[in-house]
């Protein structure tokens, strides 16, 4: 499977044309109607509970890494492989279908300041556009869903198999509207692994001086700089990102020196462990 890594895909592109069914609770296009937000092997909306979308919108607005995106791309369209959830999110947000509270007051996207908008609009993003074999693809959303909140048995095997049957039975059962299947709202549970990693530092009673301090960091980064910090992050040496990049190795080693001044890293492990943290790798 080919990658190539983008980071300048901004939130405005990425909003353009956006379409989300209230009824299905999934977002549907963007893009300017070449991304498929939520694909066969996708399973529906599930940040819209005034927690997760908003907390979604609350990162952007203060400027915090939104972690990787990745896309599959078919000719001239592209389908989300990992990142609807996200994704959904700022385009309900756009389009005003739900607010957060900034200094005590709700505010949708209109209320907003304008410049706030702007900057809204013009955050890039960090994406991936993947290219490979249907089996490759759902293989590799498999392995892209081993965190955050856990695809169960079945959603799993809806990654692997899609067709008319399994389509028609993920639109009866997979709508949270559906008054069948309220029973089973309780059914995600949530994820501990960020918590567990602290304990193991010892770590856990200073996480919000720790994360706000890194993302501070991480903001001071170039966008060249954080290129480089990504495919540090993926185990890429200094001659593989030079070529990725079309970059001279040199220009690479002097980028890396900064990303390790600036984020404060001592070795590759911290690069790893703060890769984790920003939600850049898993």
């Amino acid at each position: 499977m080919n990658t190539k890594l983008r980071t300048d895909i901004t939130i405005r592109q990425l909003c353009e044309g956006f379409v989300y069914d209230e009824n299905d609770e999934k977002g549907l296009f963007g893009f300017n109607g070449k991304l498929v937000i939520q694909p066969d092997y996708q399973r529906n909306y599930i940040y819209g509970d005034g927690k997760r979308d908003v907390a979604v919108i609350e990162s952007l607005l203060k400027g915090y890494p939104l972690g990787l995106i990745y896309f599959n791309k078919t000719g001239d369209m592209y389908e989300v492989l990992d990142g609807q959830q996200r994704i959904t999110s700022i385009g309900r947000f756009v389009t005003n279908k739900f607010a957060v509270n900034i200094n005590n007051y709700p505010r949708n996207f209109d209320a907003l300041d304008k410049n706030i908008q702007e900057d809204l609009l013009n955050t890039e993003l960090t994406i991936y556009i993947c290219e490979g074999t249907e089996t490759e693809i759902k293989e590799w959303f498999k392995t892209i869903n081993i965190v955050g909140v856990p695809l169960n048995e079945q959603e799993l095997l809806n990654s692997v198999y899609s067709g008319p049957f399994v389509n028609l039975c993920r639109e009866e059962f997979s709508n949270s509207q559906n008054s069948n299947i309220q029973t089973w709202s309780n059914y995600i549970r949530k994820m501990k692994w960020m918590q567990t990693m602290l304990n193991n530092h010892g770590r856990a009673h200073n996480i919000t001086n720790d994360l706000t301090y890194l993302f501070d960091n991480y903001k001071s980064l170039s966008k060249k700089e954080r290129e480089v910090f990504i495919l540090l992050s993926q185990d890429m040496h200094v001659a593989d990102i030079a070529k990725k990049l079309g970059k001279s190795e040199k220009t690479v080693i002097n980028q890396r020196t900064e990303v390790y001044s600036k984020l404060d890293i001592k070795d590759r492990h911290d690069l790893f462990e703060k890769a984790k943290l920003l939600g850049l790798i898993v």
